[in-house]
């Protein structure tokens, strides 16, 4: 699950990293081992690394079990739990949790396997079909009467500037104070705008890259949903333009139509 870069923990020294590190290493080994036998299988991101423990029995016929360390990101686990519970009560499916720590930042999760929609879509998968199916996910989601989980946090236009914001860090650190302010006076003008449309439950991350194929279920359950831990409530059509206005993948123009 993909963490955003500029959640990276700040640290004085490499050598106090790597003493941090080592401490959540043995935490780890510690906590898994009451579980079972720790086997690394890949990382992921910078926050939330993911191994996978030996066979473990879950829902739905699952044989396996990725063990989700976000001990450098204990913020995001409660959101993470609690998503989790939301939309598999509304029928969607999510990884199971086996096991959590959440003071720890451990969680034991159902194994949904490597076949991202995106390495799908790599290796000449039916385009077509696969943002089909996305899309069906989120039609059901949003219409579904309990969509939003009570007292879920608002995007609301400012939090929205906040994070477009991020872009000129990341891209332009060397813009003027002047190109600044220019960038932020256009967004506050049109991030109203977005909202003129019904609320909804918004996975913020909603791209094929966190959408896992699931052949063995049915209908809209066949897409595994992965990376919700920032979830707001905000505009219905935030994650239909995530999708499909993906700047990382040129999104098949058919694909983009309306029905």
């Amino acid at each position: 699950m993909v963490i955003e870069a500029h959640r990276r923990p700040s640290v004085s020294s490499g050598h106090e990293f790597a003493g941090q590190r080592g401490i959540i290493s043995e935490q780890r080994r510690a906590w898994v081992s009451g579980h079972h036998r720790l086997a690394r299988r890949r990382l992921r991101a910078s926050h939330r690394r993911c191994f996978h423990p030996d066979v473990l029995p879950f829902p739905e016929g699952g044989q396996s079990a990725i063990l989700m360390d976000a001990s450098l990101f204990l913020e995001g686990v409660a959101p993470f739990v609690r998503i989790d519970e939301h939309l598999h009560q509304l029928g969607f499916s999510v990884p199971a949790i086996g096991a959590q720590d959440v003071d720890k930042g451990f969680l034991l999760l159902e194994d949904f396997g490597d076949d991202t929609f995106s390495r799908l879509l790599d290796h000449r998968a039916e385009a077509e079909k696969l943002y089909a199916l996305a899309t069906d996910v989120l039609i059901a989601l949003h219409q579904h009467p309990q969509a939003i989980p009570r007292g879920l946090r608002v995007y609301h236009p400012q939090k929205m500037l906040q994070d477009i914001e991020l872009f000129l860090d990341w891209r332009t650190p060397a813009i003027s104070s002047e190109g600044r302010a220019e960038f932020r006076s256009a967004w506050r003008d049109a991030l109203p705008l977005a909202h003129h449309v019904p609320a909804s439950l918004l996975l913020r991350d909603y791209h094929v890259a966190n959408l896992m194929w699931l052949p063995d279920r049915d209908g809209i359950r066949q897409a595994g949903l992965l990376d919700f831990q920032d979830a707001y409530q905000g505009p219905i059509t935030y994650d239909l333009v995530s999708l499909l206005e993906d700047a990382r993948r040129d999104v098949p123009e058919p694909c983009r139509r309306p029905c």
